[in-house]
């Protein structure tokens, strides 16, 4: 055990003494974490409201105003049920949901009697800015509407024929009021010139069209805190990929310039020898995903939900890229195949596996194949462990395929590892 761990201090002294190695796998994920991080904090149009609506009224009249709705300047749709619009509220993806309550179309036809039509908004009490601009946006959809009325005789005299025989059943005061108001409003679309009825809007004054309804949504404060802690599950697997691939190549070049040969002279086991290169990996590994760690919590606010998950979580990465790293060694003979086989496969599982970009902006076929990827699982179990509040049960899965990535590359490794 003496002479495996004699071998682990000289490969982290060499690591150490190669500026080039300990730029890659130190400085370069710190990079790589900050850019991004600071790319996606400022991501989306700014200003843009990503609304989640609901249409339980199912009508032209309710589909016409969601179109209108969607070509107005700072609102961003998204159609689903009620149950998810409120699940997203609470999570913070989406800013509000909004609700086309049943009655709808047909409120917004009779317009000037009975009840107004009717919306429901959930939005986040916090985001008082949002819910004035939105409330805004709305009501300016909704006079659309009345001015389509107005400049349409058609529709007017449909609107007006409706409200005469909805108001039969009134009460006496009520016809008699309304009526007068109807034979009016008949009278003066009947002697305007088409387009022009209601263009200035005045008639609308100190009435609203729409009735809506504000709910107060508080968000779940049990995802990402900001666009870092997304990040740094990837700087950390740059790093330890860098690291891998470093070591990877470490045993080739001992098989290649004889210090293998002279290291199996000695009175040492070949086990002992890929051992100490094995644990030598973890150690290194584990040493950047501390330092990493670190940065992210001090300078970036970088909050981990669970301290013991994200142990883990690096436990099982350093473990599952250090055999991996084993089983990358013995895939060519010269220091030339096995450094470009080797990162063309890294590359490979890290495009695939959200090193590159995170999984959630990925197409779904691109998400179904980063599944074969051990980069996926490794940052799975990060984010598990930083934001995504997984429980004990939850890690298992990632962390155990990244020690069953582990042992078989150890495994094929110690198997395939030529004799000098």
């Amino acid at each position: 055990m003496r002479a495996t761990f004699c071998l682990v201090a000289k490969e982290l002294r060499l690591l150490s003494r190669d500026r080039g190695a300990v730029f890659f796998v130190l400085i370069w994920p710190l990079v790589v974490a900050i850019f991004f991080g600071t790319v996606f904090a400022g991501r989306g149009p700014r200003g843009t409201i990503p609304l989640a609506v609901v249409d339980e009224d199912r009508t032209a009249g309710s589909a016409e105003f969601l179109t209108g709705l969607a070509k107005q300047e700072g609102l961003s749709l998204a159609p689903m049920s009620r149950e998810e619009a409120a699940s997203l509220v609470r999570k913070g993806r989406k800013t509000a949901y909004l609700v086309l309550l049943a009655g709808f179309g047909q409120a917004r036809e009779r317009m000037f009697h009975g009840q107004p039509a009717r919306i429901e908004v959930g939005v986040d009490p916090s985001r008082t800015a949002e819910m004035a601009m939105l409330e805004g946006l709305l009501k300016a959809e909704a006079f659309k509407g009345v001015q389509k009325l107005f400049t349409d005789r058609d529709a007017s005299k449909r609107m007006l024929s409706q409200a005469r025989d909805e108001l039969k059943g009134a009460p006496a005061q009520e016809q008699k009021t309304t009526g007068r108001f109807l034979e009016e409003l008949d009278r003066y679309l009947s002697e305007a010139q088409p387009g022009t009825a209601g263009s200035g809007g005045g008639a609308a004054t100190g009435w609203n069209p729409v009735e809506i309804e504000m709910k107060s949504v508080a968000e779940q404060r049990n995802g990402p805190q900001n666009a870092f802690e997304i990040t740094f599950p990837q700087g950390i697997l740059w790093g330890i990929v860098g690291c891998a691939a470093t070591f990877g190549m470490g045993l080739v070049l001992e098989r290649t310039q004889g210090t293998l040969l002279r290291l199996e002279t000695a009175p040492i086991s070949r086990a002992q020898i890929l051992a100490g290169r094995a644990l030598a990996c973890v150690t290194a590994i584990l040493v950047i995903e501390a330092f990493l760690t670190v940065i992210g919590v001090v300078a970036f606010q970088v909050r981990p939900s669970s301290v013991a998950h994200l142990a883990l979580a690096g436990v099982s990465a350093a473990l599952g890229f250090s055999g991996l790293m084993m089983g990358l060694s013995v895939i060519g003979r010269t220091p030339q195949s096995v450094g470009g086989l080797s990162w063309a496969l890294l590359l490979t599982m890290s495009m695939l596996g959200g090193g590159m970009m995170p999984l959630f902006v990925m197409p779904s076929w691109m998400v179904l194949a980063s599944h074969l990827s051990p980069v996926k699982w490794a940052i799975l179990a990060f984010e598990g462990a930083l934001w995504r509040g997984f429980s004990t049960p939850e890690m298992l899965l990632p962390c155990g395929v990244l020690l069953g990535v582990g042992l078989v590359g150890l495994a094929l490794g110690a198997r395939l590892y030529p004799r000098p």
